[in-house]
């Protein structure tokens, strides 16, 4: 049996390993924590959602509704978004906690594995 913290690690390794060399996937993973901390899980989410035909940006919404949906099961159903507005405030603030959690994870590996753009 694993940690939860390992769990939320081999998460976070599939995603970013996925992601491939995705510069602007890894841009987001590092920005994502603040704007967490700043703005609150809802709106970062909005905003993720709001860029979800940029590839980078749908791909890390659906990141992390695979993670608080699926793997979690802090929320039900198939639209994160609908259930974090429409959800309880334990349930809000524990999704808030675990995004920033795997987030950090998100952000380390994205660094490891894709870097950072060089700029020519």
């Amino acid at each position: 049996m694993r940690l939860l913290s390992q769990e939320r690690a081999a998460y976070a390794l599939e995603r970013v390993q996925e992601a491939g060399k995705d510069h602007e996937y890894a841009r987001l993973c590092r920005d994502l924590p603040a704007m967490l901390l700043q703005n609150g899980i809802g709106q970062s989410l909005a905003f993720l959602r709001s860029k979800r035909d940029e590839k980078a940006a749908g791909k890390l919404y659906v990141d992390i509704s695979g993670w608080l949906i699926e793997k979690r099961r802090i929320y039900v159903g198939d639209d994160l978004i609908e259930a974090v507005v429409r959800g309880e405030r334990g349930d809000y603030m524990a999704a808030q906690e675990e995004a920033l959690e795997l987030c950090g994870w998100l952000k380390r590996f994205a660094d490891a594995l894709i870097g950072k753009e060089e700029q020519n």
